[in-house]
């Protein structure tokens, strides 16, 4: 018997189109989209109809915006996980990198929110400013301001990929000013905006040969000079340009907003990967690991909670304070990136406490009570210490091989069999103290924790000579200052991030 054929119609696979529908579906424009005929006649009433019939503003955040913060953010993932914040000179290094990202970000979104509409050209344009992020990522594996003498060549790379940055705003406002041409005052003020972008690029560029030679250069400087007046100037043209170069006019309030959200969900990946290097080592979470965790979390959503609740539309902000509330992000931004990390920081340095004060615990258990040194047999404690580390090594099974304290073992067991002596007790107690300070080193590297960058970038056999210790002392003595930087900057971040979020409410409370 044959079998019915059975065929499908368009509607029943989901594909109905209705002739509105493909009437919408028109092609991309080459340049800038303009508003059709009734939308034209509709501003013909007013007097502003001249400015309104040549470029369609976006109302909403688009989904390419929204990919170019992903972008930012990767791009931000990528550079903490690489560069630690743990020490004054880091953290400098830290939000300057910070700094360049994201006024890169606000100038380009200054420009989108204002101006871009679908268009081949301005597809183009956005491809190239995800080229440039692309290009601070490669960057920002040999970005370090404490020793920029030793990476000049990629400190060149990063003055040039921002002069690029500058480079294709510049077209973009001059091809708006172009679109505008027959509206005179509206083009002299693209036309003015491009010219500033120029100047920015060509500063870039003349920073860069500031990083030819092997010199640790100052030349850095420029840029956050370059950074902040292109800022004030751009921003300055929003407030006394309130026509179609102000802020209200598209959607930059979300396009912030948005960011503020993305930016926190980085927190929360941080978070994850300090739990992840927790049990990747001791294989386990305590309570209060787990505590700490949970701190976070919510840490993270209230500010969430403080920020949106506050959030008003644009149009009813003034057209002075809205500029100022916008760069006020800059300072949130980075205070809300510090919280995280500093909050991931803490969980995955309590860890690391408590698994060394196990330790240390073991050794005491191992040494045993005594009064007097005299009264330890050197031979005994040897061979429990022996049985400690495997036993320990077997417990902490997440963790690399234990060192090998072979030479120190064999060292204690030519010792007498009493630590009458003067000199035969201080051995006894500089061969326990190198044990002691492999064995801390040895955790410190199973969680990931190392020394700041500028410790190396001293001689460690000069700081080993001069203080008369060994170079895993010296590691752990770098190590455990650098747990005040982590701490200072986290509640000094967390207090200036209060005071940020009731200076931005009172601006939306206040000025509408």
């Amino acid at each position: 018997m044959a079998m019915k054929e059975k065929t499908f119609t368009n509607t029943e696979l989901g594909y109905s189109k209705s002739a509105d529908n493909i009437q919408s579906m028109k092609p991309i424009p080459w340049l800038i989209p303009s508003k059709s005929h009734d939308e034209v006649h509709q501003t013909d009433q007013n007097a502003e109809s001249l400015q309104d019939t040549h470029i369609r503003h976006e109302e909403n955040t688009t989904s390419i915006e929204l990919f170019y913060d992903l972008f930012l953010v990767a791009n931000l993932s990528a550079f903490t996980e690489r560069h630690e914040i743990n020490s004054t000179s880091s953290l400098q290094s830290y939000i300057a990198f910070f700094t360049i990202l994201w006024f890169t970000w606000f100038q380009t979104s200054l420009f989108d929110v204002r101006f871009v509409a679908d268009s081949i050209f301005f597809r183009i344009c956005k491809a190239c400013s995800f080229a440039i992020m692309v290009g601070f990522a490669v960057v920002g594996i040999r970005y370090n301001i404490e020793d920029v003498g030793s990476y000049n060549s990629g400190f060149k790379a990063l003055s040039l990929i921002l002069m690029a940055s500058r480079l294709i705003l510049m077209v973009q406002y001059l091809v708006t000013a172009w679109s505008l041409r027959r509206t005179k005052s509206d083009s002299r003020h693209f036309l003015a905006a491009a010219s500033i972008e120029l100047v920015a690029a060509l500063l870039f560029l003349g920073l860069s040969f500031g990083f030819d030679d092997n010199r640790a250069s100052k030349a850095y400087a420029g840029w956050f000079v370059t950074l902040a007046c292109e800022a004030i100037v751009m921003l300055g043209m929003a407030v006394l340009r309130s026509g179609r170069l102000s802020l209200r006019k598209g959607h930059f309030v979300e396009r912030l907003g948005l960011l503020t959200l993305i930016i926190l969900g980085e927190n929360i990946n941080g978070l994850v990967r300090s739990v992840t290097k927790i049990l990747d080592g001791s294989g386990s979470l305590d309570a209060g690991a787990v505590g700490a965790g949970v701190s976070t979390v919510l840490i993270t959503y209230f500010i969430w909670m403080l920020y949106f609740d506050q959030q008003i539309h644009a149009d009813r902000k003034s057209t002075i304070y809205l500029p100022l509330w916008a760069i006020l992000h800059f300072a949130l931004h980075i205070t809300i990136v510090l919280v995280g990390e500093g909050a991931s920081k803490l969980i995955l340095w309590w860890i690391a406490s408590v698994t060394l004060k196990a330790l240390l615990a073991t050794l005491d258990e191992t040494l045993g009570v005594t009064t007097s040194i005299s009264a330890i047999d050197p031979q005994t404690v040897a061979i429990k210490l022996n049985l400690t580390f495997s036993y320990y090594q077997q417990d902490l099974h997440g963790f690399s091989e234990f060192p090998n304290m072979t030479q120190q073992i064999d060292d204690m067991l030519d010792l007498p069999s009493t630590l009458e002596q003067a000199t035969s007790a201080k051995k006894f107690g500089e061969i326990l103290e190198e044990i002691l300070n492999k064995a801390t080193r040895w955790i410190f590297e199973n969680f990931q924790i190392s020394p700041p960058t500028s410790y190396y970038l001293r001689s460690n056999s000069y700081n080993v000579t001069l203080n008369n210790i060994s170079e895993d002392a010296a590691d752990n003595s770098a190590i455990l200052s650098s747990i005040d930087t982590v701490f200072v900057y986290f509640y000094v971040a967390s207090g200036c991030l209060l005071i940020l979020i009731s200076i931005l409410l009172l601006f939306g409370r206040k000025h509408t």
